[in-house]
């Protein structure tokens, strides 16, 4: 699971109606002790219950469409909700900074000055490797458990 990807990712396809899907998924998730979900218009958010939750543990959104005549099981996972924004408000923060940082280097070359600006750029790209190492090793932690999801989604669908 060592990828580039942010989000892991899954699209699974059956010919089972919409209807019998939703409702395998929802007995999937009702009759398994390590996890809980929510449930609403072809949309599921499945999450470990909290007595057994870690910082790492892993969410998992699932999307329900039909495309020609079949029905698309759309799934995506995601660190909670929360540590997904800061995750992204930090890659806004370093893009930000890196811009500005880049700004204040070209405008103090044009002044003749020593652009220290631009010596400040490699520090926001390291930072931001570091943001993208610390998701892969949290994927790395909750591996075991987004397996463990999606083999419930698997077996739910035979």
């Amino acid at each position: 699971m060592t990828t580039i990807r942010f989000r892991p990712t899954f699209n699974l396809v059956s010919e089972r109606q919409r209807g019998e899907l939703e409702q395998r998924l929802r007995s999937a998730v009702a009759d398994h002790d390590d996890v809980s979900g929510q449930f609403k218009d072809g949309h599921a958010s499945i999450s470990i219950v909290d007595s057994k939750r870690h910082f790492w543990s892993p969410w998992l959104n699932l999307e329900l469409r039909e495309i020609d005549d079949q029905n698309h099981l759309f799934g995506r996972f995601s660190p909670h909700p929360s540590i997904w924004t800061a995750i992204m408000f930090s890659y806004l923060a370093v893009g930000v900074l890196t811009f500005f940082s880049a700004i204040v280097g070209w405008s103090q070359q044009l002044a003749g000055e020593r652009p220290f600006g631009y010596y400040l750029i490699p520090v926001w790209i390291l930072i931001a490797v570091g943001l993208w190492l610390v998701s892969q090793v949290g994927q790395q932690l909750a591996l075991r458990e987004m397996q463990m999801m999606k083999q419930m989604i698997l077996d739910s669908l035979e």
